[in-house]
């Protein structure tokens, strides 16, 4: 088990941890205490979390209670074969690779994105970790998830779903830098290599990620994918590809999360505690941590930590006050240009 760390250090934590819920469909009693702890900002729900519109309110609700402070809810729902809540009051989205299919594909992206987002909203979610940025290539977990197979309809299609997530009144958070479209392996499984150049990656995955930069995307994700030719540490633990190519060169100033430290992508970097430490150095501001095997770690790792941090994750608060809520106008136009495709 890893040693608490120093309060000086713990502090860097203060609300930047995002936790799985270990319960299911309600809180278990060890939920309970980790949401009190002050290193947790927020809530990554999965698909055993969910069983209907009803019993996910009163999960959220139940876990703000549990927190009893301002915590943030969030879940991948990018649609396709990544949407965690789908039947009922949830629409099944299409996966990225179909909007291009439609003569209309923006308008499709844009609807898309404010369905999920809408629908989101109401069951008391915060957020989705989407867009999916990276450019298609020889990855399989990427596949169907990107927009596109270039930098240039990648890009128009991710603004456009973002849009729709922002007309909504949702945050976005585009993943996975500096793009995981060419890594063959999957990095829930093992640690996913890409051989290519810095110069062929600025070519076609790191435009997206500029451009995302500079229209002011609120967060970006890391991938745990190592690029031999750039750095010797897989991007989340590079201060290298955060520090100097994503803040200095591309001016990137949103928050930069992690991708789940529990993954097998990021176990070279040591244990949880390690994890934690070093993706922090390298740059990253917000931690996300799945695994139940690794919560009362983490937890340990970041110990007594000052409660009067500010919670960084609240940065990523949803609008009140969109305009597209569920039963609107704007949500039913959204919901008839996803039911007709896009045509």
């Amino acid at each position: 088990m890893p040693k608490p760390v120093s309060k000086s250090r713990a502090a860097f934590f203060g609300g930047r941890l995002m936790i799985a819920v270990e319960g299911g469909l309600s809180l278990a009693a060890d939920d309970r205490k980790r949401l009190r702890h002050p290193a947790v900002g927020g809530v990554i729900l999965f698909a055993r979390n969910f069983e209907s519109g009803a019993q996910l309110r009163q999960l959220n609700a139940d876990i703000r209670r549990a927190a009893g402070r301002r915590i943030l809810i969030a879940v991948d729902q990018e649609g396709g074969r990544v949407q965690r809540f789908v039947g009922g009051e949830f629409n099944k989205l299409p996966s990225a690779a179909e909007y291009l299919k439609s003569q209309y594909a923006a308008l499709y992206a844009e609807s898309a994105g404010t369905v999920m987002a809408a629908q989101l909203l109401a069951a008391g979610a915060d957020f989705s970790f989407a867009p999916v940025l990276d450019v298609r290539g020889a990855s399989e977990i990427i596949g169907a998830r990107a927009f596109a197979d270039n930098a240039e309809d990648a890009a128009a299609l991710a603004f456009a779903f973002a849009n729709g997530m922002l007309h909504a009144g949702m945050q976005c958070c585009g993943k996975h830098f500096p793009g995981h479209g060419f890594a063959a392996a999957d990095s829930h499984k093992t640690l996913p290599v890409d051989e290519r150049g810095l110069e062929e990656i600025k070519a076609r995955d790191l435009k997206v990620f500029e451009e995302c930069a500079r229209a002011g995307f609120p967060a970006l994700m890391t991938a745990h994918v190592l690029y031999p030719q750039v750095d010797n540490k897989p991007a989340t633990f590079s201060e290298h590809w955060l520090r100097r190519i994503l803040k200095d060169e591309l001016d990137f100033r949103g928050l930069i999360v992690s991708d789940d430290l529990s993954m097998e992508g990021a176990k070279a970097a040591g244990d949880i505690g390690g994890r934690l430490q070093k993706a922090r150095a390298a740059g990253c501001d917000l931690f996300p941590v799945c695994a139940p095997d690794d919560l009362d770690d983490a937890l340990i790792s970041c110990g007594e930590t000052n409660a009067k941090t500010k919670n960084k994750w609240l940065d990523l608060a949803p609008d009140e006050n969109a305009p597209a809520q569920m039963n609107s106008q704007d949500y039913n136009r959204a919901l008839e240009v996803l039911a007709r495709k896009g045509e």
